[in-house]
């Protein structure tokens, strides 16, 4: 079984955040407030751990360059 992947609420609106493929071999992270209009995307679908992380950084958190 696959893990859940835990998404912070939308950092402008505070709306949930979901999993969305808008292409083939796209993942993207958006609020779903659609008002809003908050998003991030990656062009490899396999790296959805990598744009939910994207996604859950804010600009408080410590970066690890």
């Amino acid at each position: 079984m696959k893990e859940q992947i835990e998404l912070k609420p939308c950092p402008f609106c505070g709306g949930d955040a979901i999993i969305y493929y808008p292409a083939h071999n796209t993942v993207a992270v958006l609020c779903s407030r659609w008002k809003c209009g908050a998003m991030i995307s990656i062009g490899d679908a396999r790296c959805i751990d990598e744009v939910a992380e994207r996604w859950n950084r804010r600009a408080t958190d410590e970066r690890a360059d």
